[in-house]
């Protein structure tokens, strides 16, 4: 089944439900739309004025919804978590978290969050679920352009993309993450790639897949096997 999802501003994020509910976060009009799954019809509407919005998470054992947030002014950035997916969010920033540009649930319910910071350096932090606090992440891979990030509930890894400067591709790499020190364990090099906008990893009888935007002179969606890519 094919339908198209209509949006009024810039979408600079999707996410899922467990029963498959579409999330849509609205970049500029600081609100993220549920869509119906199946269907363009929409649920509900999750509202977070003041800030401009980037990708989005939803946690599958409670259903909170989380965003990743700028706000308006030159205030530091970070994360607006959406209790059950309703109400008014929490909003948690950090001395770092300026430009939030992504985030993830990891299988503990724990946020980790990227983007740049206000000297235009990538930055990548977490949330913990214990004490409601960003903490920052060091990396043993630098990051030239802060991409999206997914969990890998299979191999227990953080996948980081970068999304490469220009239309030299890009590249993801997974991380083992151990307190406030990510090390690297994977890299899956996304070949004819030009810019890989966002990505999502899935399982097919043949094999994992990262399925991702490629943007570029002729945008399109494109996959490549996981984690070995080529």
């Amino acid at each position: 089944k094919k339908f198209t999802i209509a949006s009024p501003g810039s979408v600079n994020g999707l996410c899922t439900d467990i029963d498959g509910n579409v999330y849509m976060s609205d970049g500029h009009d600081g609100e993220i739309i549920e869509f119906e799954y199946g269907t363009t019809k929409q649920r509900h509407v999750l509202k977070d004025p003041g800030y401009f919005l980037g990708g989005c998470a939803v946690d599958v054992v409670n259903n909170d919804v989380v965003v990743a947030v700028q706000p308006a002014n030159s205030n530091p950035g970070g994360i607006a978590v959406f209790h059950h997916g309703r109400g008014k969010p929490q909003n948690y920033t950090g001395s770092s978290t300026y430009f939030a540009r992504d985030c993830t649930y990891d299988n503990k319910g724990n946020i980790y969050v990227d983007g740049t910071t206000v000297y235009g350096n990538f930055f990548l932090a977490v949330w913990s679920r214990k004490t409601h606090a960003l903490s920052s992440i060091s990396l043993d891979q630098n990051i030239v352009a802060a991409g999206v990030l997914q969990w890998d509930g299979g191999s227990g890894l953080l996948a980081v993309d970068d999304q490469g400067v220009g239309y030299q591709g890009s590249t993801v790499y997974e991380f083992a993450i151990d307190g406030s020190s990510g090390t690297k364990k994977g890299t899956t090099p996304l070949a004819r790639s030009t810019d890989v906008m966002g990505f999502t990893l899935v399982q097919t009888t043949s094999g994992s897949r990262l399925i991702g935007a490629n943007d570029g002179a002729k945008p399109s969606v494109t996959y490549w096997n996981y984690p070995k890519g080529g």
